[in-house]
């Protein structure tokens, strides 16, 4: 008697496969039921890092995210960034939909300095709740500084007479040698900036950072002839804003004052010779260029503490 091993062996196979058919619909159904999972506001912020980790293929170690944010549709967001500083980030944002259900993410831009990104600009715009200011502050130190939010200490948030407020942080929280730095919220409590303020040798009582100067291109989004920057600036401390033009354009720069002592600017011309010799920044300056290429603007803090503000660029 002969069997056809053949036919036995395609029967076999037939089984398999109709048994393996359910089992791939299950785990379908599975990781279906897991996207639609709610995630509690707390964890989002975690989760956010995660979705990136694995969506852009960076280590979770490497990828810096700021304080959940509550949409009015009652959606929510948590940006982020990677890596956590440097002089080239990419910025991104988790998107959770009402039902604090993971929706996306996605990048949203890069950064040529790590502090203009476009989620630094959408942070600036919103207005955060005072009893949101410190863990908010703590989000944004973890991310210009590159520390964990674990190894931040920040302290009751203070107010000012003109209705700003600010939140004084350190890091590490105690020991020999930690660093300082605030954060400021502006009278309409939008955040402003946050910078180092100095460095101690006993957690207390620290001496201000080293001067120092930065360098900022400048850009103007498509369409536009105008860019608005906010900075703050350590005492003795400067910012040079890069943007290029032509001979024969019109200049308008202005500098608004968002606390701290007032500043001065001067303009460079590409060759580096003046285009405009130390003037205080209540005196905002509007003249014709002489020359073609990169003209800086610097602005200078003269003063004792930190300053904040605003630059305000225009070319016609």
């Amino acid at each position: 008697m002969s069997i056809n091993l053949t036919r036995i062996s395609l029967v076999r196979i037939s089984r398999a496969t109709c048994l393996a058919a359910p089992l791939t619909l299950v785990l379908a159904s599975v990781a279906q039921a897991s996207d639609k999972q709610a995630i509690a506001v707390g964890d989002m912020q975690r989760f956010c890092q995660g979705e990136a980790s694995a969506k852009f293929g960076e280590r979770p170690q490497s990828i810096a995210t700021l304080p959940v944010e509550r949409h009015d549709n009652g959606a929510h967001s948590v940006f982020g960034q990677y890596p956590p500083e440097g002089s080239k980030v990419t910025t991104f944002e988790c998107r959770f939909t009402p039902k604090n259900h993971f929706a996306w993410v996605k990048k949203t831009g890069h950064s040529g300095n790590g502090k203009h990104s476009d989620h630094t600009k959408h942070s600036d715009k919103q207005a955060i709740a005072v009893g949101d200011m410190q863990r908010f502050c703590q989000g944004q130190a973890s991310a210009k500084f590159g520390e964990r939010p674990q190894s931040i200490l920040t302290l009751p948030v203070e107010r000012h007479d003109n209705g700003a407020h600010s939140v004084f942080g350190q890091y590490p929280p105690e020991g020999s040698k930690v660093t300082t730095f605030e954060c400021r919220f502006s009278p309409k409590t939008h955040f402003a900036w946050v910078i180092k303020t100095g460095h101690s040798g006993n957690g207390k009582q620290g001496s201000h950072s080293e001067p120092e100067t930065t360098t900022v291109p400048v850009h103007f989004d498509s369409g536009t002839n105008g860019a608005e920057i906010a900075g703050a600036l350590t005492p003795g401390s400067s910012a040079r804003y890069v943007l290029r033009a032509k001979e024969g354009q019109d200049l308008y720069v202005r500098v608004a004052h968002i606390s701290g002592p007032q500043l001065d600017y001067q303009i460079f011309n590409p060759d580096k010779s003046f285009l405009l010799g130390m003037t205080p920044s209540d005196r905002e300056y509007r003249g014709q260029l002489l020359q073609s290429g990169d003209q800086v603007v610097e602005v200078i803090n003269r003063g004792d503490e930190a300053a904040g503000y605003q630059v305000i660029f225009g070319i016609d």
